[in-house]
Parts: C-alpha cells; structure tokens; sequence
C-alpha cells in the first residue's frame, strides 16, 4: 500500500501562521465594516499581537492597568479603558495559539487550575442565564469576571520564565511610584478640573470626603492597589530590584492607603503586612528586614491608633469639613470606636442577614451584570425604565448598593461558585506559604512571599466592597494566584516558552 507523507513540521507550522493571519484579517475587516476606528484599532494592535511575546504582553498590561485610569479622566468620551481588555484578549489568543501551534503546556490538571477554569465556566454558562439574558447584559457582565481571569493563564505561562520576576518587581515599583506621586499631588494640591468632573459624575461622595483615586478610576480600586503595591514594593527591596526607589514608593503608597478614605484597605493591610513579616522572617538572610518591617508597622499602627484616639468619634458626615483626605480619614478611623454602634456597621450588618436570606431562597445564581442594572437614576428619573428583571430581585435593594462584592457574586453566579472563589483564594496562598519553604531560587522566593500575602488581602478587602469587579484589582490577584501553582514543588522543570 503507498501512503502519502505527512507534510514536514515547518510546512505545517506556516500553513497555520497563514490562517492565524487570513483570521486576523477576517476579524479587522469585520471591525471596519461596524465602525472604522474599531479597523484602525485591530490594525494597530496587530503588530502587538504577532511580534511580542506572551512576556511583553503582560508587562504592557501591568503597565497600563494602574494608569488607565488617569487617561479616562483626561478623555471621558473614549474608550480607553478598554485597553486592558484589548490586552488580555491578545494575551487569550496568544495563549491559545502557542498551546496549539507550539505545544506551550500548562499545568490544567492541577486541582487549583482545574477549580479556577471551573469558576470561568461557570461565567460562562450563567452569562446564558434567562434572567440576565432578558436584559442582554450576560456577555458583557460576563467579562468583568473572566478579563481579569486570563491573566491566572497567562501567569501559568510567564511565571517559570528565567529573570520575568525580577522584570516584573520593576514594572511594579515603577507604576507604584507614579500611583503614590499622583496621590500625594491630590493630597497637597487637590483635584483638577478633570478630576472633579469625573467624579462629579459618578461618585460625588468621593468629592467631599476628598477621597484620593490617583490614577485610578475610584478609591476602592486605589486602596487596594496601595495597599498591594507596599507589600510587594517592600518585598522587591528585599530583592534588590530599585532597591531605593522601591522603599519611596512603599512609602507613597502606605500614604494612599490611608488617604483613599477605605477603612477596609487598612485593616486588609494588617494582616497581609503580617504575613509578609512572618515569612521573610522565617529565613536567616530575610530576617533583619522582617524584624525592621515589624518594627515600622508596629510604630505606625501605635501612631495612627493614637491619632485616631485623641479624634472625637462624631458622625461620618463630619469627613466634609475637614481639610484634607488623611484627616478625612482619621475622622472615619475614629467612628471605628463604636463597634456595633457604628451606623456603617448596623447598614452592612441588616444587609448580611437580606443576604443570607436571599441566597437561601435563591442559590442558583440570577446572571454576571445584574448588580450594575439598577442605580439611583433607575430610581428616581420616572424617564428611565427599569430593567426587565423578576420581583424577587427587584425589592432587594441591597443587591444594587455595591459594596459587598462576595454578595454581588453571590446573587450573579449563585452560591457553589461564591464558595468556589473563596476556596481559591485562600489556596492560592495556602501554596504559596508552603512553596515558600521550597522555593531556592531567592526572587521566586521573594513573589511566592507576595503571593501568600496579596489573596489575604483581597479576603479581607472583598467584605466591603465591589473592587474586586475591576481589571485593576482582580488582575494583580488572579496572576499571583498562578505563582505557587507553576512553581509547585512536584511540577517539572522550567519549560521553553514561545516568543
């Protein structure tokens, strides 16, 4: 019997390159025909895709995540802000390209990866769910949670990569040192013009409890960003990488943390700072910064407990009058003192028993999207309709308050994938913890350390807010998530990556 030959491995890798390309092409011209800056868009971002790597990709994303904010400020009328977006979708179809045409391999029957590719179908398939599909917010709502989610994969495929760690400390201390610059200039100078605009259109509380947000789009998404950007601005210089800079800009951030006016970023910072203290300090060669770590955040907590004793404990409204965001903050520190007396604390606590309530009744899940469906105009414009969406929801106003993301997650995608994020959160740096002890290499040491330290403050960070929603929080947490999954103790060796 003659048998045909298979065409040799470069005939195959070509013919694959020219449909990748005919592909491309397909879809830009596709994007001309619906809008021509869209065309332009794809144009653009081509060579983005074809000639870098999945490395450069995710440093461009973490050099755009924390800014993109500041550009939106500066051009409300485009779409900036869909650059991370933009970014992430190349890093998919990179990602999937390498896997299909390079046999890049990534560690999918891990039972952390498995679990988290189980919480993306689960987005996936709740975007289908009736009740969201009736107001055609499922794709879009699906995206907020599964954006963020590609950078795990993309973390799965750089973090084994020889010198990407240190690479990326540097992009991290560089944009923390703009982030913590910005704010500073808020705190001492004010917001612009643009800045008030901005806000003045979504958040007017912001304005007058002179909240920062840097350049970032809100103080929630900033706290968080703070608060992540000193620990890992203090672990890098540990490292050694700008070792100078680095302690500037822990120093910077540790202002926005409290200037942004979130409780939560501060109290989430304690025990993530802890962490960090109690790991580097778990070594002989880390044990002096541990200790001088320790130290530092002992005298500041004494200081700012002090400050915040001497502060009478008025009302939350009384942050209006004050001068500037850190003493607007203090006045919301000092309301901490009443414990259950706090009317924060009775609003949160009433809307955690509706909650309860409500996923007892209801654990399925209604749909990603939904909490964004109603808000204030829905309410009180008689000339904007209200969403087409079943009684049971409709008299739970809770839902739509946003500041609960675990409740938010919760009523979208039902009570099994709420468990599901917990639970990898907190495995995420279970293995971190334990691949400390492992790790020889000392910067992969010094991310794992990060790792371990950043999902518990994203526990802590998600009890009072919706942050977690945008790409600049969920994004740092996702791609550490990836670190002590790809460099597991068992797992095999560093792996070639495609270019």
């Amino acid at each position: 019997m003659i048998t045909a030959a298979a065409p040799p491995p470069v005939v195959v890798h070509r013919a694959r390159s020219a449909a990748g390309g005919a592909l491309i092409g397909l879809v830009a011209a596709a994007l001309v025909a619906v809008d021509p800056r869209l065309g332009l868009a794809a144009a653009a971002g081509v060579p983005v895709m074809l000639l870098t790597s999945i490395e450069t990709k995710v440093v461009l994303y973490f050099v755009f995540l924390p800014l993109v904010g500041w550009l939106k400020v500066r051009f409300p009328a485009t779409s900036v802000q869909g650059v991370p977006d933009l970014l992430a979708l190349a890093l998919l179809v990179h990602i999937g390209w390498a896997m299909l045409v390079r046999r890049l391999r990534l560690p999918v029957g891990e039972l952390p990866v498995l679990l988290a590719l189980l919480f993306a179908v689960t987005v996936v398939v709740q975007s289908q769910n009736p009740i969201i599909g009736a107001t055609g917010e499922g794709i879009p709502g699906a995206r907020v949670y599964l954006e963020p989610f590609v950078l795990f994969l993309a973390g799965l495929a750089v973090w084994r990569r020889p010198g990407f760690v240190d690479r990326w400390l540097r992009v991290v201390v560089g944009t923390a040192t703009i982030v913590g610059l910005y704010g500073l200039k808020q705190l001492l100078l004010g917001f612009d013009a643009s800045e008030r605009a901005f806000q003045q259109e979504s958040a007017l509380r912001t304005l007058a409890e002179k909240k920062l947000f840097s350049t970032l789009p809100s103080p929630d998404g900033f706290g968080f960003v703070a608060a992540a950007f000193v620990i890992i601005c203090v672990l890098a210089h540990q490292r050694g990488v700008l070792p100078r800079l680095s302690l500037v800009a822990a120093a910077l951030c540790a202002i926005g943390v409290v200037g942004c006016g979130v409780r939560i970023a501060l109290i989430g910072l304690v025990p993530a700072l802890a962490i960090t203290v109690l790991l580097l300090g778990g070594e002989a060669r880390t044990r002096r910064l541990a200790f001088g770590a320790g130290g530092l955040l002992v005298a500041v907590g004494i200081g700012l407990g002090s400050l915040v004793a001497v502060t009478p404990a008025t009302e939350r409204d009384d942050s209006f009058d004050t001068a500037n965001a850190l003493e607007a903050a203090v006045v919301k520190l000092a309301l901490l003192r009443e414990g259950t007396d706090d009317e924060d604390y009775q609003g949160r606590s009433e809307r955690l028993a509706d909650f309860a309530a409500y996923i007892t009744r209801h654990p399925l899940g209604a749909g990603p999207g939904l909490v964004k469906l109603v808000d204030a105009n829905t309410e009180l414009d008689p000339n904007v309709e209200r969403p087409p969406l079943p009684e049971h929801i409709l008299r739970e106003p809770w839902i739509f308050q946003h500041d609960f993301y675990y409740f938010a997650v919760g009523v979208e995608l039902g009570l099994a994938p709420l468990l599901l994020l917990v639970m990898l959160l907190l495995m995420g740096a279970a293995m971190a913890v334990d691949a400390v002890r492992h790790a020889v290499d000392p910067a992969v040491r010094v991310a794992l350390v990060a790792a371990a330290a950043v999902p518990v403050l994203a526990l802590v960070y998600n009890l009072t807010n919706e942050a977690f929603r945008t790409p600049q929080v969920a994004g740092y947490v996702w791609f550490l998530l990836a670190l002590p999954v790809a460099w597991a103790p068992h797992l095999s060796a560093p792996r070639d990556l495609p270019r």
